[in-house]
């Protein structure tokens, strides 16, 4: 049923808390879904923290542009990324005729009225990107080096990406000027991510993404809570990927990201809802034995591909769940592992602290210098950034 409320009197804001009886959840953004013609927008997906023990819920929406009505619905799980204290969860909610254009949305425990006081936060509204591929690089945060957020978006627009949603958290000055640059210029994204952290955990009162910070599996959930909101606002796009800062996805002939998925990929698996590539891990603890000053030719020494922390590139209408590490197709696609191919993805970091690399410093290497053929390019590209911001480290 819709209502019209009291104009004077509703709240709006951006990361509310909403406190209710015997529990808590924590709103973090609200995304509107299109039908499959995106003729309309049918239902709203709200990404949270979910501390409520379970509970039952009901959505409040509102179009506050008109101001002609709100309405309550019943709100459904959509995705749930298991358990933890406060929980990484996606409610869906169906929207009316009567208030198709709705502005904000907020949520009460089944049976709780909606009220014109309540806290509501914003819905954002995708667009249809055809032909177009998307990275969401999840959260920034602490101290990134400027420099190498500078060839992962070089790399990336090299690429052909045409654009990069991200997290940010707290960052060092510098860095965030990376992310600016690359906002005004239309190719990143910045949403803000909460700090502190929602909820209280027995023994983390300063809880974050460090690792001498994070407590399992809630650090896991925050992180959740940051890829269903990339999920729901880049699946107006043809492909999106799941990729942090210090990863690639490379061609042999390092070949556009989207002339791998048309000309190879589709062709081959026309029933795919997305391709996982296996990893070679380029360890920076074995030294910068390339050349040149770019990251990506210095250091040249990695491992072999393996399947371990692997990432993805998938095709939003044909997957109903995303995380950092894999999706679930829908019914009638499937997932590729693709471990036998030209296209691998390339991790830089320092050698992982477990168990099952305590050999690090001796396991076997290999010499790859593929980014050699994109060196002069890059090298121009990287330079060019670093004098217009003043940054060069």
């Amino acid at each position: 049923m819709c209502n019209k409320p009291d104009i004077n009197n509703i709240a709006t804001g951006f990361y509310f808390i909403t406190r209710l009886p015997r529990g808590e959840i924590y709103l973090y953004s609200a995304v509107a879904n299109p039908d499959e013609r995106w003729g309309n927008f049918t239902s709203i997906t709200i990404n949270l923290w979910d501390g409520s023990q379970n509970k039952k819920f009901d959505c409040c929406i509102f179009n506050k542009k008109t101001m002609d009505n709100f309405v309550t619905k019943e709100a459904y799980i959509k995705n749930n990324f298991g358990y933890s204290p406060f929980i990484a969860r996606q409610y869906q909610c169906h929207v009316p005729k009567c208030i198709m254009n709705a502005t904000h949305v907020g949520m009460v425990e089944r049976g709780t009225p909606c009220s014109i006081f309540m806290t509501t936060i914003p819905v954002f509204y995708p667009s249809r990107e055809k032909g177009k591929l998307a990275l969401c690089a999840k959260i920034a945060y602490g101290t990134l080096s400027p420099q190498r957020l500078i060839e992962w978006f070089e790399y990336h627009r090299l690429m052909g990406v045409d654009k990069v949603l991200t997290m940010v958290q707290y960052l060092n000055e510098d860095a965030y000027k990376v992310l600016l640059y690359y906002q005004k210029l239309q190719f990143g994204e910045i949403d803000d991510f909460p700090l502190p952290l929602p909820g209280k955990l027995i023994g983390f009162q300063d809880r974050g993404f460090e690792e001498y910070r994070f407590s399992l599996p809630q650090c896991s959930h925050d992180k959740q809570v940051g890829v269903y909101s990339c999920q729901e606002k880049l699946q107006g796009y043809d492909y999106v990927g799941v990729v942090d800062f210090d990863e690639y996805i490379v061609h042999d002939q390092l070949w556009s990201y989207k002339d791998i998925l048309n000309k190879e990929l589709m062709p081959k698996y026309s029933n795919a809802a997305g391709f996982t590539f296996n990893v070679s891990f380029f360890i920076l603890d074995w030294g910068d034995t390339g050349s040149g000053d770019l990251y990506l030719t210095k250091y040249v020494q990695r491992t072999e591909p393996r399947v371990e922390c692997f990432k993805n590139i998938y095709i939003p209408n044909r997957v109903s769940e995303v995380t950092t590490h894999t999706f679930t197709p829908k019914t009638r696609y499937k997932r590729y592992l693709l471990s036998e191919h030209n296209t691998v993805m390339h991790h830089y970091r320092e050698c992982p602290n477990v168990p099952q690399w305590k050999n690090c410093m001796t396991d076997p290497r290999t010499t790859d210098l593929k980014m050699e053929k994109i060196r002069t390019e890059m090298t121009k590209r990287v330079k060019a950034v670093q004098k217009y911001l003043g940054i060069y480290n």
